[in-house]
């Protein structure tokens, strides 16, 4: 059974450990997948810049709106070798049987999730009797707006957390499916230009405190 490997957020990359035999006896071809998330985009400069081709390695990088589907990819499709995900992501492989090392961590939240809500919520505290929707349930997102919650004295309890994907929060926010979404970027500023605003942050947890 090949060994996989992936890059986290934290940056999982999850790589086939059967390829690592076959680059070295013919020239070393690396296909990563990732999503939508800014602080994986560090590959693509590498890659323009010509510093894989620099260590011998040619590395095809595929861009995968969705958390859900470039992991699918990952663990599906055998000309995947790496993926870039969230630790969490890779536990929950790892558990469903999914062979795979990390074997990287390229990135941190520190502010780069938010939670994005309607103008009239203006404390974490706002948010009890309020949806709030996260990108995957039992994963980081939900995670992370659990902890927010419980920081600011709101029990999980108390409000109702929801799966839709970070890319839809800003059009969810105008339909009015959710008063709040946990989300980054590019959709974090595409739903402040809509008027919206930011509660809080990794970085920030209480971001309109001051």
């Amino acid at each position: 059974m090949n060994s996989r490997v992936m890059l986290s957020l934290t940056l999982l990359v999850l790589v086939a450990a059967g390829a690592f035999y076959a680059w070295q006896i013919e020239e070393p071809r690396v296909h990563i997948t990732m999503h939508n998330w800014p602080g994986y985009f560090y590959a693509f400069i590498a890659a323009d810049k010509g510093y894989f081709e620099e260590e011998g390695v040619h590395v095809e990088l595929q861009l995968i709106e969705g958390i859900d589907d470039s992991l699918k990819s990952f663990a599906a499709n055998e000309t995947v070798d790496a993926a870039f995900g969230l630790q969490s992501d890779a536990m929950l492989l790892f558990a469903r049987g999914v062979p795979l090392k990390i074997v990287y961590i390229a990135d941190f939240s520190n502010g780069g999730d938010v939670v994005i809500s309607q103008p009239s919520i203006e404390s974490v505290e706002d948010l009890r009797g309020k949806t709030i929707s996260v990108d995957k349930l039992n994963g980081f997102n939900h995670i992370f707006i659990v902890e927010l919650l419980a920081m600011s004295g709101v029990k999980e309890s108390e409000v109702s957390i929801v799966p839709y994907p970070a890319s839809e929060v800003p059009d969810l926010m105008s339909r009015g499916v959710i008063d709040a979404g946990q989300t980054w970027e590019p959709y974090k500023s595409q739903a402040l230009a809509a008027g919206y605003q930011l509660c809080c942050s990794a970085a920030w947890p209480h971001a309109n405190d001051g």
